[in-house]
């Protein structure tokens, strides 16, 4: 791939990792809040209807 194509693909996997990240704690049992080295600084666990 060349710069441009690499551009792209990565730029459409964003989009759905950030449209994931705003969507999925609504529906997740469990939302772990990460630092930036990925380490868990709080887990909560969230109550379901």
């Amino acid at each position: 791939m060349d710069d441009a194509a690499v551009a792209r693909f990565v730029s459409h996997y964003e989009r759905v990792t950030r449209h994931m990240f705003a969507d999925l704690p609504a529906r997740a049992d469990i939302v772990f809040q990460l630092d930036a080295q990925q380490n868990v600084m709080s887990c909560q666990r969230l109550a379901r209807p």
